[in-house]
């Protein structure tokens, strides 16, 4: 516990510097709200956590999580703020996009074989059952692999991504069989897990299926560096609203196998664009999957973050006032810290600004790469700020 303190103060000393260097930079962050409020004391879930020395997070979100810009940011610099001596970091929760054909997080490359279909939790027909990931990719092929390498290579970040533990969830019919680098796993009624004798940065999943009549459904990988004190899990789905993962029947199975002590939820962005959007159905999803969170772990800290600013039709969507002031509304019932992105970036409008500089996509509705990464840098600094403040 004292040695983690040290560590944050050591830390707030440097984030101090880099902040007002960003705030001097860009004058429209409002850099003095950067800090998770609460309308409670939760100082016993922060000390739980820093007590514990393990930092389990799951952070749940649509688009912005799925390209991973943001919270590899996040993450990065946690694994460097509790590093070793190595510099090896753990992987987390990571699912293979590009079989699902939608757009795979950056840090790591799939191949894979086989004829697949998908099923995410924003679709109106569902085909396979859906975990924690929001997505499923199904097979019926008899053989197939999935091959997933980390790109450590390619990307400069002081924490290289290593494992030695794989964990696929899937469904265990007796005519499925799968190896991970040709070795057999322990399997349970959610997956098969491989203890590897060695650290590696690939690993590739050869699937036999003997009765094709039948599907093999793919819910998710986890990717784990034994004795890391941070396991960054990041689920993130395209178009996902939080009532999609109400919808997902094998959540809380799921969910229970991370073992989350702290849950950052990005939500918010999709409801605030619906044309069908109400302040009764938003406040209903997110009072919904707060309250499962709740029900699955009590101690687990949660944390919302409040969606960017951004246009819908050619202006500042007035739908975001309205989800801004539903979860100020909602922390006053539930027990939730807030982070308000949407005030830190420089409120209603500012998302011109953002694009002005170069940090939003054209669409002005999602950032880009540079600006996800401005973002998840003001998350973290107050983050370590919050667990420096118990």
């Amino acid at each position: 516990m004292k040695l983690i303190s040290l560590h944050i103060f050591l830390t707030l000393v440097s984030i101090s510097a880099s902040c007002q260097s960003l705030c001097d930079t860009l004058a429209f962050i409002q850099c003095e709200k950067n800090k998770i409020q609460f309308s409670y004391s939760d100082q016993a879930r922060v000390s739980k956590i820093l007590e514990s020395g393990n930092f389990h997070i799951l952070h749940i979100g649509d688009s912005h999580l799925q390209a991973a810009f943001l919270t590899e940011k996040i993450k990065q610099q946690l694994h460097e703020y509790f590093r070793d001596d190595s510099f090896l970091a753990s992987p987390g929760f990571i699912f293979p996009f590009s079989i699902a054909q939608s757009n795979n997080p950056f840090f790591y490359k799939v191949n894979y074989t086989g004829l697949w279909t998908r099923t995410r939790n924003v679709d109106d027909i569902q085909n396979a059952p859906i975990g924690l990931s929001g997505i499923t990719v199904s097979s019926k092929s008899p053989i197939a692999e999935i091959g997933i390498k980390i790109e450590n290579q390619k990307y400069n970040y002081k924490s290289k991504y290593f494992f030695d533990k794989a964990t696929l969830l899937h469904n265990t019919d007796s005519s499925i069989t799968v190896l991970a680098n040709n070795t057999l796993g322990e399997k349970n009624d959610l997956g098969t897990t491989w203890q590897f004798n060695n650290l590696v940065d690939s690993v590739n999943f050869s699937l036999t299926n003997t009765d094709t009549t039948k599907n093999f459904n793919l819910y998710g990988i986890i990717l784990e560096k034994s004795n890391s004190m941070v396991q960054y899990h990041t689920i993130g789905v395209n178009g996902s609203m939080a009532k999609s993962y109400l919808k997902c029947k094998l959540f809380d199975d799921h969910f229970q196998v991370l073992n989350p002590n702290l849950v950052i939820i990005s939500l918010g962005t999709n409801e605030a664009y619906s044309k069908d959007f109400t302040r009764e159905d938003f406040i209903f999803g997110f009072t919904s999957l707060i309250s499962k969170i709740h029900n699955l772990n009590p101690d687990a800290l949660i944390i919302i973050a409040i969606p960017n600013d951004h246009y819908k039709d050619g202006k500042p969507n007035k739908n975001l006032e309205i989800v801004h002031e539903s979860i100020y509304h909602l922390s006053k019932f539930f027990a939730f810290g807030i982070w308000d992105f949407y005030e830190i970036m420089g409120g209603e409008g500012s998302i011109s600004e953002w694009h002005k500089k170069q940090l939003a996509a054209d669409d002005r509705l999602h950032l880009n790469r540079k600006g996800y990464e401005i973002q998840g840098d003001l998350f973290y600094k107050a983050l370590i700020n919050l667990f420096d403040s118990k």
